[in-house]
């Protein structure tokens, strides 16, 4: 059975719109204008020549979207017909991983073609894009299919972050934590993470009508701004976040606990202040980011974002305050 990709669609989550070329379908986590706005040269990073056009190739990678459908098949492959990549100051391998049955089984290192053999049973396939690269699909075949179901589901949570949201330096896609959430509690998320960026109301956009919408900027705000424009910032970010989403709950999440904060107890203190200031007066619900992940540097990559084993505390702490807060309404 060789999917449509109509079929494909129907399968795909953590995406708000597809488009379709000559070379195969894309899946797009951000609208037009978002890609358009990150396109352009940010005035806090202008000086900079890393981030000249990094945002705008960071908003078109594949964080957090999945195939996922159940099927018989005895073979599934998925072909591209182009993959592109980010290039990050200390890559890490980019990775497909597949589960089935909710179980990992196995991670694709990039290139042309996946093909997995199953043993003609009724299976689930999750299969993970890597977070840092763009897989234009050019074909999927499930070999000897009678069976295809696609489980899309309705967007639950839009996740809006920095770097550590987008799932910078973990190794699987599958173990950040905006992922481990959404297999925890196994629901459809939207992932608009965009590594190394800071709150920026004109970013954000309407793409979908989730019943949580999480915040977690702020580590590049305090390295980039003053308090007065880290306060009228966050403040208009967030004001902008509740009339698009006027009926979601607004979860704004402090930064986490760094390497830096364990060199210096007063790191950054003033600026957490302000931050908790904004988000006490705008948002519905705060969620002390320290309390996370456990203040060891053993669970971080680097001093500051966390790898996979940091991400499993971090995801598996966040499901917890997450689900008290979908059972409220």
């Amino acid at each position: 059975m060789e999917l449509t990709f109509e079929q494909i669609i129907s399968a795909a989550n953590g995406i708000v719109r597809t488009e379709q070329n000559d070379l195969g379908l894309e899946l797009h986590r951000f609208t037009r204008e978002q890609e358009a706005f990150f396109h352009k040269t940010h005035p806090l990073y202008c000086n900079s020549y890393f981030f000249n056009g990094y945002f705008s190739k960071n908003c078109r990678t594949c964080a957090g979207v999945t195939l996922d459908f159940i099927s018989d098949a005895k073979t599934f492959k998925i072909d591209f017909g182009k993959i592109e990549c980010v290039e990050l100051k200390d890559p890490l391998p980019q990775m497909f991983d597949l589960y089935i049955d909710d179980e990992f089984v196995e991670s694709y290192e990039i290139n042309n073609e996946i093909l997995y053999e199953s043993s003609g049973e009724k299976h689930r396939f999750t299969l993970h894009f890597p977070h840092f690269a763009f897989p234009i699909i050019s074909k999927v075949e499930l070999g000897e299919a009678t069976v295809f179901k696609p489980l899309k589901k309705k967007i639950d949570i839009l996740f809006l972050g920095d770097s550590i949201t987008h799932g910078a330096r973990t190794f699987h896609p599958s173990n950040t934590y905006v992922m481990r959430v959404a297999r925890n509690l196994d629901i459809a998320i939207v992932n608009q993470g965009n590594s190394g960026f800071v709150y920026d109301a004109d970013s954000v956009e309407k793409v979908c009508d989730p019943k949580i919408v999480v915040t977690a900027y702020g580590i590049n705000d305090f390295m980039k701004k003053n308090l007065q424009m880290l306060e009228s910032d966050t403040a208009e970010f967030i004001k902008k976040v509740k009339a698009l989403y006027p009926n979601s709950r607004i979860v704004s999440i402090l930064p986490l606990w760094t390497a830096w904060d364990g060199e210096d107890e007063n790191f950054k203190k003033d600026e957490s202040a302000c931050l908790k200031k904004v988000y006490e007066e705008y948002s519905d619900y705060i969620i002390d980011g320290r309390s996370l992940i456990p203040h060891d540097e053993k669970y971080l990559y680097d001093k500051v974002h966390p790898n996979d084993e940091g991400f499993k505390y971090y995801g598996n702490n966040l499901t917890k305050e997450l689900a008290n807060i979908i059972e409220k309404g």
